[in-house]
């Protein structure tokens, strides 16, 4: 292997075009390795334990981002219901379903990380997701530690995939 190929990332491996008509041709980026075949992506996927990191390798592998997959379900609900546990051990008191805010609030940092939008502001992110139960300085003082706490989630998943997905070329080299 060459210099190249070893600062290429594991999920970038997995994300490279790799098509069955071209599978024995050379990657053109120079790599000398070849680019992963549907088949490799599939298996690499299925190495993933997590369902909720194997939801969202699914999302960045196939790059279907629309909240009608089944993918997109399990990661959104998994994360939501992580919020909504940190919800009910920070707020005593709400004027507000905290299971309706914390699923909004996975959906709307899911669907903005994805798509890589950083440059909306509080106001606008919220009233794009729907989110009326409370106004946007409220939100920013005291609720915006969800989203942050999405993006290390998702930051985090992304460690895992990399993990699996190493471990999956490494055997797929000895083969």
């Amino acid at each position: 292997m060459n210099a190249v190929t070893e600062k290429m990332t594991n999920l970038e491996w997995l994300t490279q075009i790799g098509l069955k008509a071209i599978e024995y041709t050379e990657d053109p980026k120079g790599t000398g390795e070849k680019g992963p075949s549907w088949e490799d992506r599939c298996g690499a996927i299925a190495s993933i334990e997590c369902p909720a990191c194997k939801a969202y390798c699914e999302l960045l592998v196939w790059g279907d981002y629309r909240d009608n997959t089944v993918a997109y379900d399990v990661l959104q609900k998994y994360l939501a219901n992580i919020l909504h546990d940190a919800l009910k051990s920070k707020v005593k008191r709400a004027t507000f379903n905290i299971e309706s805010l914390s699923l909004k609030v996975a959906k709307m940092t899911l669907f903005f990380n994805l798509r890589d939008i950083k440059n909306m502001d509080v106001e606008s992110r919220l009233k794009f997701a729907g989110i009326r139960e409370l106004k946007s300085e409220t939100y920013r003082k005291n609720y915006i530690f969800l989203e942050y706490m999405v993006e290390r989630m998702l930051d985090d998943m992304k460690d895992e995939i990399d993990y699996y997905v190493d471990i999956y070329r490494q055997n797929l080299r000895k083969s």
